[in-house]
Formats: structure tokens, C-alpha cells, sequence
């Protein structure tokens, strides 16, 4: 049975598999008195650790959530904590589950890359104790939490708690300990405008490493406050639609979904990696802020009347030494942003649908070639004692004029099944039902497919989602220096 010392002797380099090395104490407000740290996830405060009284169960402290709680039990022993990294490539993954539910997440996973060095720390964990990867991680993790009693754990005192210093280091992010020296400070106290949304960069950073960079988006407080109740429910909500998960984040009044790039003396610099915290104003019994979203909001003097995204930048120097800065620019570049448009119920070939694009207002004709009922093969699913849904729809479209792949989505409103307890016992599989692969990129001749939720029959009708992803905004050019 692996063991924390047996772990650890290994050697092997935790941040792989977010388990980075840090203090052994944690120190949050939200850190179990009795806490004994076992890593942590590189960014958000985020670590993992056992409790005193609770035996050799996992637990994760999440200190920069907008609402508690902030500590939830991740594995019921080590073993289990190994096998459910095993079965997704990261604690980091695992720590996502309550903000999710079970289609979101596993199109998270699915989508994670596994590098060369993250693969060969998870084959030495499967050689070294002859583990396998969890089956239903996501069932795991949801049944533990949702039966764990959070009133057995205890917390500091509010007057013991220690606060953080304010220090910025290139790997800290806003809330991890780090040995790193300290950047130095450099005032910039710039404000612009875009898009109507109110932005500051009040300060950067020069660490041996590489540039931080700190960037503050700001709300107004009835926004935030309006945008909270009208998604209450469907935050709630363990199996929102894809659409309202969608619309809930292009609704965001903190919503920044944009890529940070910096150029100095004229060139791009590597990009590092960013993370963000939030400040909600008169949080009240919801919840309180995180002692590290506090602490910026007050080092930067920002309102406490407006809700606030606090977002750090990391850039590496293109040497190993700080070149010598004469400009320095920072590009914002926008996301694609989200457009419902219209449902196509139980379609027939032949059939077509007016599309207006969002943006250019230009009108695309939708038109169905084909709709078959097709069964995937038993040996492209999972082998995990579970019966698995195999029956789908599929539909064969083309659109006239074309558009480029990623901009419209065409999927399921409905679920697919979840898979039936096998003979032994295992279950694999989303709580919202098995998602077939959506296939939306044109083929050689313009030709498109969109497949259904997997079922266990095939369905006597199936109603199709259609939505844009437009970038809207052009990029931001910020000069610093």
C-alpha cells in the first residue's frame, strides 16, 4: 500500500501532476487547524492536505472561492487520492468537481493535454504500487463530499489567522508560498477602457525569472449583484445545459475571457501563465472574500463599493538575464463569446435553417444531407465492468456560405444516458449522460457532422442546439513603458 513517505521518496517532480512543494503548514484562513500540507496546485492558494482526526483522507483547501466551503474531501485514503490522479493526470482537475457538473468536467478532461514528463511521473505512481486509475472519478469525488459532515473540522481563530505578506514572485501567483526573491515593484497606475468594461494595471513586477504583471477589471456592485440572483438557481444546478452554461459565462459582468500577451522592446515574451481571483462587494451571509483577493484589493486601493477580477501575467525574460526595457506594450487579445441561436427539432434531410451571423449580420443557410441512427463499437468506450450506451444520431449538414470550424457548435440538448452498473459493480460515466464526440470541422466536401448524446436505444427524435462563437472585440494595445 503506498504510503506519504514511499511517495515522496520517489522523488518524483510533483508539479506534473499538481503537487508542487510549499510549506508543509498551509496558513490560510480557511487551513483545518491539524492540517499536514502535501502539496499544492501553483496558483489560487489551492493545496492538499490530511486533517488530524480523519485518518488518511484527502482533503482540498480552495481559499480564493467566492463562497464556502472552502475545504472539501477529495479521497477516503492515498491510495485513492493516486488513483483518481491516475485516472484524470492532475490533482489540479480533481479540485474542479464542485464548480462543474459531470459534461463540463469531463470535456475539461478530456481536453487536458498529458505532457512527456507528466506521463512518466504517472506511469512511475502505476509501476511502483501496481495501481489502477479510478473508474467514476467524478462519482467518487461527488458521493465522498456530498457525505462528509464539514462540522468535524476546525479553523483558526479570526485573530490568529495569519495574513499574508505582500509579496510577488514569478511562480507565486496571488496565494502560494514561495521561496522565490521577491520582483520589484513598479508602480504604472494605468487606466483604459474596453468595451465598455473598466480596466486598471496598477503595478508590475521584475523578478529574476521573468515579468508579473497585475491587470484589475472593475463592476459595478448592482451588476454583479443583479448578474448573482439571475444565475443562483443554475449554479445550483448539477446539470445545467450547455446553453445556460454558456450564456451564464458571455453574462458575466467579471467575465474577462482574454489571452494576455506582452511585447517588450518590440518582440513578444514566452508566455508563463496566468490565474485571477475575484472580490464581490457585500457578499453578507453568501460568503466572505478570500484574505488573498482582500489583500490585493486594498494594496492596489480598490473600491470596496465594486466587484473586482484581479488577473497576474507571467512572462519569462527572452535571456537568462533581465534585458535592459525601453517599451514595454501589453496586448489583450479576445476570446470568442458566446451567441444561442436557433434549435432544430428532429430534423429531416432536406431540411434548411436561416443562421444570422451575430457580428457581420451575414445570412447562412443551414442544410440537413442525412440523419442516420448509428451504434459506436463496444471497443471504442471504456472498459470498466459498466454497460455503456452505444446507440447515437448523427446528422450530416452543410452550410452555404461555409464558415470557418469552431465558430458554430451544433450538439444535443438533452443528455445521453448514463451507463448501467456492470457485473462488477463499477460505473463509469457523467451524471448528465454519455456525450458522443461532436465532430464540427467541414470535410473535404463542406460536409459536416454533429453526433447525439450516447443512449442505450435510439432516439425517436433529437433536438439540435445552434450556437455562434464570435470574437467581438478587437485586441487592446496598453502601452507601459
Amino acid at each position: 500500500m503506498p504510503t506519504v513517505k514511499q511517495f515522496f521518496a520517489l522523488n518524483l517532480d510533483g508539479s506534473q501532476i499538481g503537487l508542487e512543494p510549499g510549506s508543509t503548514a498551509g496558513g490560510y484562513f480557511c487551513t483545518p487547524l491539524g492540517a499536514r500540507v502535501l502539496g499544492w496546485a501553483g496558483s489560487d492558494g489551492i493545496h492538499y492536505c490530511f486533517v488530524r482526526g480523519h485518518g488518511e483522507m484527502v482533503f482540498v483547501v480552495s481559499p480564493s472561492r467566492a463562497d464556502p466551503p472552502y475545504v472539501r474531501p477529495l479521497a477516503r485514503t492515498f491510495r485513492d487520492f493516486l488513483r483518481l490522479i491516475l485516472a484524470v493526470g492532475s490533482a489540479t482537475i480533481l479540485e474542479q468537481i464542485p464548480d462543474c457538473d459531470e459534461t463540463h468536467w469531463g470535456d475539461a478532461v478530456a481536453q487536458a493535454a498529458v505532457g512527456q514528463k507528466q506521463q512518466a511521473v504517472l506511469d512511475a505512481i502505476q509501476q511502483t504500487w501496481s495501481l489502477r486509475p479510478m473508474p467514476d472519478p467524478y462519482g467518487y469525488v461527488r458521493s465522498l463530499q456530498e457525505a462528509f459532515d464539514a462540522r468535524t473540522l476546525r479553523f483558526p481563530k479570526p485573530e490568529t489567522v495569519r495574513e499574508p505578506a505582500w509579496k510577488v514572485t514569478f511562480g507565486g501567483f496571488f496565494s502560494r508560498e514561495s521561496r522565490q526573491r521577491s520582483g520589484r515593484e513598479v508602480a504604472v497606475g494605468k487606466r483604459f477602457t474596453w468595451d465598455g468594461q473598466n480596466w486598471r494595471v496598477p503595478s508590475l513586477y521584475l523578478c529574476p525569472a521573468g515579468l508579473v504583471v497585475d491587470l484589475c477589471l472593475e463592476a459595478d456592485a448592482e451588476q454583479v449583484g443583479t448578474y448573482r440572483a439571475k444565475w443562483a438557481a443554475v449554479q445550483e444546478n448539477r446539470r445545467p445545459s450547455r446553453v445556460l452554461r454558456e450564456q451564464m459565462e458571455a453574462e458575466n459582468p467579471l467575465g474577462a475571457a482574454v489571452r494576455v500577451r506582452a511585447e517588450l522592446n518590440g518582440s513578444a515574451l514566452p508566455e508563463k501563465g496566468t490565474c485571477s481571483i475575484f472580490w464581490l462587494p457585500d457578499t453578507g451571509d453568501n460568503g466572505t472574500n478570500s484574505a488573498e483577493a482582500e489583500a490585493v484589493r486594498i494594496h492596489y486601493s480598490c473600491s470596496d463599493r465594486s466587484g473586482w477580477l484581479f488577473m497576474r501575467a507571467t512572462f519569462a525574460w527572452p535571456g537568462k538575464r533581465k534585458p535592459g526595457i525601453r517599451t514595454l506594450t501589453l496586448v489583450l487579445d479576445p476570446e470568442p463569446q458566446f451567441f444561442p441561436g436557433p434549435q432544430l427539432d428532429d430534423p429531416r434531410p432536406g431540411q434548411t435553417c436561416r443562421l444570422v451571423h451575430p457580428v457581420s449580420g451575414q445570412l447562412h443557410i443551414m442544410t440537413v444531407l442525412d440523419i442516420t441512427q448509428e451504434t459506436l463499437p463496444a471497443d471504442r468506450l471504456p472498459d470498466g465492468g459498466s454497460d455503456w450506451p452505444r446507440c447515437m444520431t448523427r446528422m450530416d449538414y452543410t452550410l452555404e456560405p461555409d464558415l470557418p470550424a469552431g465558430v458554430l457548435s451544433v450538439h444535443d440538448t438533452e443528455p445521453g444516458d448514463l451507463p448501467r452498473r456492470g457485473q462488477h459493480g463499477g460505473v463509469i460515466g457523467h451524471s448528465d449522460g454519455c456525450t458522443a464526440v461532436i465532430v464540427s470541422a467541414p470535410a473535404a466536401d463542406r460536409r459536416r457532422t454533429a453526433c447525439s448524446g450516447l443512449r442505450f436505444e435510439p432516439a425517436d427524435r433529437v433536438t439540435w442546439a445552434l450556437s455562434f462563437h464570435v470574437a467581438t472585440r478587437q485586441e487592446q494595445r496598453v502601452p507601459i513603458i
